[in-house]
């Protein structure tokens, strides 16, 4: 029987030209990673009132939380200092795993879109959110 615990579940990240696949870690308090809602039809509704619809490409974003003191927060780090300097992307593949749920997910031809270079200073430090789209995310039962 699937449970849904996230404790015993993996996520492998690796960056063309700067990080070979590594397991992620200092996942945030509350979440660890979000998939953003895809539109994947596009459809229109005729002055007759007949529906329509066809299927639309879209792409896969992914949000990452890290706690402030992550050993992954580097990582990041790394990859938006190198974008900036060579004023170029570099693209990122993965791979989710859930033991719990019995699903593993493949990330396929990712970007760094969004960065938070400081975490959010309150009475401590809040977690950090970097914001990743990828082509493609492959949903298949481990």
């Amino acid at each position: 029987m699937a449970t849904l615990s996230v404790a015993n579940s993996s996520f492998y990240l690796g960056i063309g030209g700067l990080y070979p696949p590594t397991k992620l870690q200092g996942w945030g308090v509350d979440e660890a990673f979000t998939a953003e809602v895809q539109t994947i039809a596009e459809v229109q509704l005729s002055i007759d009132g007949r529906l329509y619809g066809g299927y639309v490409n879209a792409e896969a974003p992914l949000v990452l939380t890290l706690v402030a003191a992550s050993p992954s927060a580097i990582i990041f780090d790394t990859w938006a200092a190198a974008e900036k300097a060579q004023q170029d992307v570099y693209t990122a593949s993965g791979i989710i795993t859930s033991p719990s749920l019995g699903f593993a997910w493949t990330l396929v031809n990712g970007f760094l879109r969004s960065y938070q270079p400081v975490p959010p200073g309150k009475k401590v430090f809040g977690s950090r959110q970097f914001g990743l789209v990828f082509e493609n995310i492959i949903a298949a039962p481990i």
